[in-house]
């Protein structure tokens, strides 16, 4: 989610996130993670327990796209 804060906060486009994630995968500043954004089975659980009442479910679908994309340009 510190991805999706940092396109709200700073304006930036689809394009310069899917670079953004390139980078940071590149060079290891990413955790080493169980788990994907498409793995969401889109239960709700986590809207209903979170406290600021955030769409999570529509970002971690956003998220998806730009892995996506970051898959489909990948050599």
């Amino acid at each position: 989610m510190q991805y999706y804060n940092e396109k709200l906060l700073g304006g930036k486009t689809d394009a310069e996130m899917v670079e953004q994630l390139k980078f940071h995968r590149e060079w290891g500043l990413i955790a080493d993670r169980k788990a994907n954004a498409a793995d969401c089975v889109q239960c709700g659980r986590c809207e209903l327990a979170c406290t600021q009442h955030l769409d999570i479910i529509n970002r971690l679908d956003e998220i998806t796209n730009w892995e996506n994309k970051l898959s489909d340009s990948a050599p």
